[in-house]
């Protein structure tokens, strides 16, 4: 007998069991806003990257549910879907708000540079410490992400992932920006 195991709701997490489109189980207030996010025609390709904005909905939304079930998604979605799109000015840095330190200028996604990262370490294992060194002065660490982004105003916004805040680090990402309504300011960080 196959065991099946319910992890969120009919519509959040792994598939879609809904029926229809007004099929919304017991946990209806999540359920919407996993519909909402779901049906966002604003992505690349189903299962991959959306725009930011369809993400901050869904942030949005599960945030003012605020139950243990839509915390829960939240914690999940944010920490699996690590980036989003956007039309921004093109980012040429990084910069740690709580140290201040620069990160490179070639920003690259994180996933790219894990398995960047890993490649390397698997080849030259016994160099660990010094690609990892090498890896750390070069990119933003791969466990946080960049959200005090340096951007080029001069230059014409292009369209480029960005990296989402964690879904409970409200106060000290403040900062991001997901949508496009306000523009980012004079000083050259992304909000």
């Amino acid at each position: 007998m196959l065991l099946q195991v319910k992890l969120f709701s009919v519509i959040c997490g792994p598939g879609n069991s809904a029926k229809n489109y007004d099929d919304l189980g017991e946990n209806i207030a999540e359920d919407k806003c996993c519909r909402a996010h779901d049906n966002c025609d604003d992505h690349l390709l189903a299962g991959q990257e959306l725009n930011c904005k369809c993400d901050k909905e869904l942030k949005d939304c599960l945030k003012q549910v605020n139950t243990k079930l839509s915390n829960s998604i939240g914690n999940i979605y944010f920490s699996v879907q690590q980036t989003c799109y956007k039309l921004e000015y093109p980012v040429v840095g990084c910069e740690d708000p709580k140290s201040k330190k620069q990160y490179t200028s070639h920003r690259r996604s994180r996933r790219h540079l894990h398995e960047l990262f890993n490649r390397v370490l698997r080849k030259i294992s016994y160099k660990i410490e010094l690609h990892s060194q090498l890896f750390a002065s070069h990119s933003k660490p791969i466990n946080r992400p960049c959200l005090h982004y340096k951007v080029d105003t001069t230059a014409p916004k292009k369209w480029q992932f960005l990296d989402m805040p964690p879904f409970n680090d409200d106060k000290q990402y403040q900062v991001f920006q997901f949508d496009d309504d306000q523009p980012s300011n004079a000083s050259a960080t992304l909000h």
